[in-house]
């Protein structure tokens, strides 16, 4: 996989937590009641339509670069058992001087990828019965953590809109995404050190924004190619907000016509592998 792949999924996933959690409050207006009524809601949206506007930070050496990325999420959920969606990710590259643009499409139990002309596809996490009980029991131990932060989240609330920000154990969370890597002889690692969302609530009680501030570093690199001057270990520092738009209305989610001639993996792309691609 790719090296801002990794980032891409890792938002994703939290995007997917923050949007499908399910999380129980005795308490009608704390931040935990706010954000659980405020999850089954957007999560149970037909249609979502995301685009963000986030700033990776990569730093090695002593030496740091901005990578300016853009992502646009169109899903199509009217099918609770094949949900189908097309994530397009365009990361700007300094050194490059141009960038980089790449996508992911989900539909029919199957992940495709389309990285610069490279089009492969791999069974979907979710569909891997041998991931299954590591998928549950991470996105469990990532809710219980979320329940303890929303218990000592501050609500704020201006023209309507309720805000909230969640301070989260870093480390923690990393490692519960790890246990998603399936890929058991990989010797690449993140490990995470700061992670704070702050989630905004719009006036009909759908999640409408995500400001994202997460640090976190990439070791066991592979030093070959481009990555033998970056060294075997990274540092990401991501900024920026996912904001949902169209919120309420049905969208159009085209994926390309030629799905069936992406070239089979064994498994779904490593987790762990993800920052190969471009640096290597």
């Amino acid at each position: 996989m790719k090296p801002t792949r990794r980032i891409t999924t890792l938002i994703a996933f939290l995007l997917t937590l923050l949007t499908a959690a399910s999380l129980t409050s005795c308490a009608p207006k704390d931040a935990k009641s706010i954000f659980n009524d405020a999850a089954a809601k957007t999560g149970s949206l037909d249609f979502i339509h995301a685009e963000s506007d986030l700033s990776a930070k990569l730093g090695f050496g002593g030496i740091s670069m901005e990578l300016p990325m853009e992502m646009e999420l169109r899903a199509d959920n009217t099918d609770r058992e094949n949900l189908i969606y097309h994530m397009h990710t365009k990361l700007t590259i300094p050194m490059l001087t141009s960038s980089v643009e790449f996508d992911i499409y989900s539909a029919d139990g199957y992940m495709y990828t389309d990285i610069m002309g490279e089009k492969l596809r791999a069974p979907a996490a979710s569909s891997l019965t041998e991931n299954a009980d590591d998928i549950a029991e991470a996105e469990a131990a990532i809710n219980e953590i979320l329940d303890e932060a929303l218990t000592n989240a501050e609500i704020h609330e201006e023209d309507g809109k309720k805000r909230f920000t969640l301070d989260l154990p870093a480390e923690q969370i990393f490692e519960e995404f790890a246990k998603l890597n399936t890929d058991s002889e990989s010797k690449t690692t993140l490990e995470g050190k700061r992670l704070k969302i702050t989630v905004t609530v719009d006036g009909k009680g759908y999640i409408e924004q995500l400001d994202l501030d997460m640090t976190f570093s990439v070791s066991g690199l592979e030093t070959d190619g481009l990555a033998a001057l970056l060294g075997s270990s990274l540092n990401f520092t991501v900024t920026g907000s996912i904001n949902l738009v169209d919120i309420g209305e049905e969208i159009s989610v085209n994926l390309p016509d030629d799905l069936d001639s992406y070239e089979d993996m064994e498994e779904a792309p490593s987790l762990s592998d993800a920052l190969g691609g471009i640096m290597m």
